[in-house]
């Protein structure tokens, strides 16, 4: 068989012959660096003869490549090689033409992008071994607002990095960068594909992907595995470290917690991202209350700090060398808790789902997340009961479904289980967490 092809207005057209029984051929188009970007297939005519389009608009000078192969099966039979120059930064054609497709490390313009916005054009960025980004034209959108100067985006492989930590998995960085400042949320989408090589013993069914907080704390990321180009493709609102590999089996240690338990997958959270860990070694005691000093403790230690820079207890009742001492520190010196303006923090004492509210949104702000939603709580009968100092709090932790009620109360004042706080923890850092 043969083939041609030539690339013209942004379209690449090929044609050419088969020979023997061939009823459809699919025709694959690679860049000068030998990565597939397209993919097309058309119909064989009674003659023998094929021909067909790619739409797709290239950026880079080089040599590309059509092969073609029986749409069946097979082995390419034909491939033809042409040819194309970019035009010049200077040309009515580079000005009047935005770039939709560049390489991994590559930069760009705001006008580049202010062009493929008002075109309706996705920006899709390539990288090593299938590895890809697309952006749509909300993301551009989100990205137009914040940058400044030129734009680059990258996808790093720190896989080798991360080993110690996470062994056989791969880890990526995915970054937006303008000037010195880092683009981390965009608003609108951005399709994903990282590539994966499933390993002995590995399926498909089970690749996972996790989204690494700056928290250090991974959290599961919808995602699909395609075997046959080994990427595992997700979309994301925002970027940061993510973690590709094979979820493991959760050995549950503990005899109150079933698979059939509404937190069950809460406590696995917590559990697995060393948040929380049992009253025993066998018991998690879900119904039990939560106290005031371990919530703090374990946003410290998320934190990884060490001791607090003043170190200064300012609570009669926080005593020196307990588990919460410095954590109860860190959390005033960050804003995070006041206590109850009488002198005391209650570090023993159980804490409240308002309390709860007002600990993880002042922990956001910390964090430098986004807290501006708001919820109308009108509609719960006990309203009334939430404390003024915790109205903005609840209102934002409804907003996010960090607490949700039993649908017509919210129950304020009533104390938060360690299943709750498991509930609440995970809500956290799947819906506001970067």
């Amino acid at each position: 068989g043969s083939v041609t092809a030539s690339y013209s207005g942004g379209k690449v057209t090929f044609s050419g012959s088969v020979i023997g029984d061939v009823k459809a051929v699919a025709a694959l188009l690679f860049d000068p660096a030998n990565n597939q970007i397209a993919m097309t297939t058309c119909d064989v005519t009674n003659q023998g003869t094929f021909f067909g389009s790619i739409s797709i608009r290239l950026t880079r000078s080089g040599a590309y490549t059509v092969k073609v192969a029986d749409y069946e099966g097979g082995a390419f039979f034909a491939k033809y090689t042409f040819n194309w120059t970019a035009p010049s930064s200077g040309s009515s054609s580079f000005q009047s033409v935005p770039v939709s497709e560049i390489d991994s490390g590559e930069s760009f313009t705001e006008t580049n992008i202010e062009k493929l916005i008002s075109e309706g054009e996705s920006l899709t960025v390539r990288g090593e071994s299938g590895a890809m980004l697309v952006f749509d034209v909300d993301a551009l959108e989100g990205i137009s607002q914040q940058a400044d100067g030129i734009i680059n985006v990258s996808i790093a492989d720190l896989s080798d990095e991360y080993q110690q930590t996470h062994p056989g998995k791969l880890v990526f960085s995915l970054t937006v960068k303008s000037g010195d400042k880092d683009i981390t949320d965009f608003g609108g989408s951005v399709a994903v594909s990282l590539p994966y090589k499933l390993k002995e013993g590995e399926t498909a069914d089970n690749v996972t992907v996790w989204h690494m907080t700056t928290s250090g704390v991974l959290v599961e990321i919808p995602c699909t595995y395609d075997a046959a180009t080994g990427l595992v493709s997700f979309k994301v609102s925002h970027f940061s470290v993510y973690i590709v590999g094979v979820a493991g089996e959760w050995t549950n240690p503990f005899d109150d917690v079933g698979i059939t338990d509404w937190f069950y997958d809460q406590v696995r959270f917590v559990y697995e991202n060393g948040m929380m860990v049992g009253t025993s070694h066998t018991a998690f005691s879900p119904q039990d209350n939560t106290s005031r000093g371990m919530i703090v403790t374990i946003l410290y230690r998320l934190e990884g700090t060490g001791t607090p820079e003043t170190g200064t207890n300012t609570f009669s009742d926080v005593a020196t060398g307990k588990y919460y001492t410095d954590a109860v520190a860190w959390a005033v010196e960050n804003e995070i808790v006041s206590g109850y303006g009488d002198g005391r923090f209650g570090p023993e004492d159980a804490i409240t789902r308002e309390q709860m509210a007002v600990i993880l949104m002042n922990y956001a702000k910390f964090k430098g997340y986004y807290v501006s939603m708001n919820s109308d709580l009108s509609k719960y009968a006990d309203e009334d009961a939430i404390s003024n100092w915790a109205k903005e709090a609840i209102s934002w932790a409804n907003a996010t479904s960090l607490i949700q009620g039993d649908g017509s109360k919210l129950m304020p004042i009533a104390n938060a289980k360690r299943s709750q706080v498991a509930a609440n923890l995970q809500r956290f850092f799947e819906n506001i967490a970067k």
